[in-house]
Parts: structure tokens; sequence; C-alpha cells
């Protein structure tokens, strides 16, 4: 008896700016995006409110920027740079059954910070052989919650966070 609907609203702009002084050629790639998530939905597809999924709701928005500079002298080539990423991101879960008086809801919260540096250098042998020898640095943190509630009352709870790093070399002939 119920509405299926959803809906899903997404939006974002990315700006690229170039800058070559000769030697070399520096770029920023900066984004933001956001997107916002919601369904309803009659899953026991009859007249009777038996189960109904009312509403579902995601929502997240993130940013993100890198900086790279490159060159090419000689038989060298090299690329370093920067990047960072952040996401905050929220979600609802809602699920009742009304014939019964019975629901169970879910709300959780998401937030990622990640930073990385990178550098990749190859050098031509000739013009089909090169080496490339590179090294990027990751690190990631992440912080969650997560709380659920059975017919209004809380009944189970979730708060923490991790994080990690990573040094990645990169060879290659």
């Amino acid at each position: 008896d119920g509405e299926n609907h959803i809906s899903n609203d997404q939006g974002g702009a990315s700006v690229k700016i170039i800058y070559d002084d000769g030697p070399a050629t520096y770029t920023s790639i900066t984004a933001y995006r956001q997107s916002r998530f919601k369904i309803y939905l009659d899953l026991d597809g009859t007249q009777a409110n038996w189960f109904i999924h009312d509403p579902d709701t995601q929502y997240s928005k993130t940013f993100s920027q890198e900086f790279q500079a490159t060159a090419e002298v000689g038989d060298w080539r090299w690329t370093a740079g920067f990047y960072y990423f952040s996401e905050d991101a929220e979600s609802d879960y809602n699920l009742f059954l009304p014939l019964v008086g019975f629901s169970v809801r879910r709300s959780a919260t998401n937030e990622t910070s990640a930073y990385a540096a990178f550098a990749e250098v190859t050098y031509s042998l000739n013009d089909r052989l090169s080496l490339t020898g590179g090294l990027r640095y990751s690190y990631e943190e992440k912080d969650a919650t997560v709380q659920s509630y059975q017919v209004g009352i809380p009944n189970g709870s979730f708060a923490g966070g991790d994080d990690w790093a990573a040094f990645t070399p990169k060879f290659g002939i």
C-alpha cells in the first residue's frame, strides 16, 4: 500500500589548472562532489502495510586536491606530487512492520581523510627501453559511528576509527 520512490541527486565541480614554465609543468586538480540518495519501498507488494522500508537516506560530500609537477630533461622524465581526499557521509536505514508494531532503524556516519605524496623517475636507455622507479606514501584515517534502534529503543552502538599508512614502491623496465 506504500509508495515506491527512489531519488538520487548528485552534483559536483572540478577545476584543473595547468602552468607550463618551460622545464616543468605544474598541475592543480581540485574537485568537490555531493550525493543525496533516498528510497521508499513497500516491500510486501500488497495493499496491506506489512513490510515497509521507509526511507533509507544516504548523504555524502567529498573534496579532493592534487598538485603535480612533471618535467622531461634529456633522457629523464619525472613526476612528483601531493594528494588530499576527504569524505563526510551519513546514512539512515528504516524498516517498519506496522501491523505488528515493530521497527528497526540504523543511523551511521563516516569521516575519511587521506593524504599521499608520490614521485616517479624514468630514464630512457634507448627508444624502446627505459627504467622507472617511484615511491608513494599514503595515509588514511576513518572515523565511524553506528546507532541501532528497535521500536525506538537503542539496542546497540559503535563508535571508533582507525588509520593506515603505507609506502608503495614501483620499479619497471
